[in-house]
């Protein structure tokens, strides 16, 4: 029960601190013009999200970063509040954040106006992270194997490396680009992330991996704060920024809870 509260205020708190700082943010984005471009080929009623700040994937990204962090800071000194495995999906969060800034950061200023990065080079850079990301999930965390419904083998189904880490970086890569096609009509991706981070959250309570479950509430809760500029009318967009972060990230949750 403390755990469950705990990770609940978490969540309270990322909301509160994201709430917050979302005007100031929003100033900061109209400011420097850093608003949507609508392709030519979306509904012709999109025009009107023209110029709506975008790139707001980094209003709920910097809470939680702030959050975990400090209290990662705490194990310096010997108190274990956060486990040091929480890091994985703060730093794929991070690092699949920075490559949609520079995404959304083209498709605003850069010479590819209105598309962003060329896809090959977006994907590799995809490819790349999620690589490195499988390799420590392996070797460094020792995550749980394969397992398949139905079939009980204790310890899940061994592997060869090399196949683990082929198919967890198609899991990261896919599921980043599928909550990246999922944002597209207001509030609908921060939602989906949202509860998709609530069940993980609840299953790693359930496993014990109480840090993760905090990281996942605390997520969760700065995405709701996030959602409270994004719902209908939408005053903000999270952008690929938002989008590749949230997806790379929930994929290695689930990766980490295993079964």
């Amino acid at each position: 029960m403390r755990d469950t509260t705990l990770a609940l205020s978490l969540a309270g708190l990322a909301f509160m601190m994201t709430v917050i700082w979302g005007g100031p943010l929003l100033r900061i984005l109209r400011h420097f013009r850093i608003g949507k471009l609508i392709r030519v080929d979306e509904p012709g009623h999109h025009n009107i999200k023209m110029g709506t700040p975008t790139m707001g994937g980094v209003m709920f990204i910097l809470p939680v970063v702030l959050l975990t962090v400090l209290l990662n800071a705490v194990v310096l000194i010997g108190l274990n509040v956060v486990g040091r495995s929480v890091l994985v999906p703060l730093i794929v969060m991070v690092g699949f954040g920075l490559l949609g800034i520079v995404d959304d950061w083209q498709g605003i200023h850069g010479k590819r106006r209105g598309e962003g990065m060329p896809a090959r080079i977006k994907f590799s850079g995809q490819i790349a992270l999620a690589i490195g990301t499988a390799w420590v999930l392996k070797y460094i965390l020792d995550v749980p194997e394969m397992y398949l419904p139905g079939v009980n083998i204790p310890g899940g189904i061994d592997m060869n490396d090399i196949l683990y880490i082929a198919i967890a970086a198609f899991i990261i890569v896919s599921e980043s680009n599928a909550i990246n096609f999922t944002d597209g009509l207001d509030g609908l991706a921060g939602l989906v992330a949202a509860t998709a981070f609530a069940a993980y959250g609840g299953i790693a309570l359930m496993q014990g991996q109480i840090f993760l479950a905090r990281f996942c509430f605390t997520l969760v809760g700065a995405i709701f704060g996030f959602l409270w500029f994004n719902v209908h009318p939408a005053e903000l967009f999270m952008g690929d920024t938002g989008s590749l972060a949230l997806g790379a990230t929930l994929a290695v949750v689930a990766l980490m809870t295993g079964p």
